[in-house]
């Protein structure tokens, strides 16, 4: 078994698509002595290739028309 703490579970999720979330809660059974999630090594190797490509884009921080370098760049303009 592969155990995480719930800590780097949720830090993890906040940066991850929704669907990572019900992956692990479906995968993982939680260890209610220290409230670790325990996966099969399978299902975990599983989850962590499924979701390995994932990255925030940069452009996801700027506004449609939100100036991001100087006076003349907008984020609509790419």
């Amino acid at each position: 078994m592969i155990c995480v703490p719930a800590s780097a579970i949720a830090k993890k999720a906040a940066k991850m698509p929704v669907g990572y979330l019900a992956a692990c809660k479906a995968a993982a059974t939680v260890r209610t002595a220290d409230q670790f999630w325990c996966f099969k090594p399978s299902d975990f190797f599983k989850i962590r290739q499924k979701y390995r490509g994932y990255a925030v884009s940069e452009a996801d921080r700027f506004r449609e028309g939100e100036i991001i370098s100087g006076c003349c760049d907008r984020a609509d303009q790419y």
